[in-house]
């Protein structure tokens, strides 16, 4: 599975810069962060770790997508998006890191 992570943040005191660079990381895409000091781990870990809610989406996405897929379709409306395979591979990307961690 691919990981892709982000840069360092080299402001070791602005730990608030740090939050909106690994959140702006998130959103694009990243699943995590190259961290230079101890004070970024906890902060990265929080960010990118996957919430319950967002693990119980993943989940429902996938099984709504692989009963359309059963049906020999290649995309679904799940919960008003579109689904297709590029987001149920992501969605288990996310999955297999909750596994990895624990969750």
């Amino acid at each position: 599975m691919h990981h892709p992570v982000t840069g360092v943040w080299q402001d070791l005191k602005d730990l608030n810069g740090f939050r909106r660079f690994t959140l702006d990381a998130r959103k694009l895409g990243y699943r995590g962060m190259v961290c230079i000091h101890p004070s970024h781990v906890a902060i990265s870990n929080e960010v990118f770790t996957p919430s319950a809610e967002t693990i119980d989406s993943c989940r429902r996405m996938i099984a709504a997508f692989r009963e359309a897929e059963a049906q020999g379709h290649a995309a679904v409306d799940f919960e008003g998006q579109h689904i297709d395979y590029a987001h149920v591979k992501t969605a288990e990307g996310v999955l297999e890191l909750a596994a990895a961690i624990g969750l």
